[in-house]
């Protein structure tokens, strides 16, 4: 084990990102989970079930910084490594292995097709436990996302080890 401390970066902020929600790739996602809730195909259906527009299935939040991410919406420093790169930089110099731990949603008001989602987040806690031989360092994160009211309506909760 090394000596690095990287309980310094708690309360270390992350890079921001700006997310709109599309319907196309929302339709997609529930589509691979099999859910087969009508509300998230069709804007009849969604509105018959009290949304606003197909309103998004409750894990697509792993996945949606991988669609409606366009870089002229980024605010500055949305593409730097970040400290999630030194912290894990550091551990895997030891070697060991990477694993997704949890990840949690705590929704606060609904999201649908059409909201732009402004994200800002922050290391919100690490901390080591040693099994038998093995330690591992567990690196949670936190991520709010508000939407263009400014209505904090998501936070995603994600815990990242190193096992060495």
């Amino acid at each position: 084990m090394s000596d690095f401390d990287a309980s310094k970066f708690i309360g270390t902020e992350l890079p921001g990102a700006v997310v709109t929600i599309e319907r196309g790739p929302l339709a997609v996602f529930a589509e691979a989970v099999k859910d087969s809730n009508p509300a998230y195909q069709s804007a009849e259906a969604a509105k018959e079930a009290g949304f606003a527009a197909p309103p998004i299935p409750p894990t697509f939040p792993f996945a949606m910084g991988n669609f409606g991410r366009f870089r002229e919406q980024q605010p500055d420093g949305w593409d730097a490594l970040g400290p999630m790169a030194e912290i894990f930089g550091a551990l895997m110099s030891t070697g060991g292995l990477i694993l997704h731990g949890e990840q949690e949603f705590l929704y606060f008001g609904p999201v649908v097709a059409g909201d732009v989602l402004t994200m800002t987040g922050r290391i919100s806690d690490i901390y080591t436990k040693v099994s038998g031989e093995k330690t591992m360092t567990f690196v949670v994160s936190e991520q709010d996302y508000t939407n263009q009211r400014g209505e904090l309506v998501l936070r995603q909760v994600s815990t990242i080890l190193h096992r060495v």
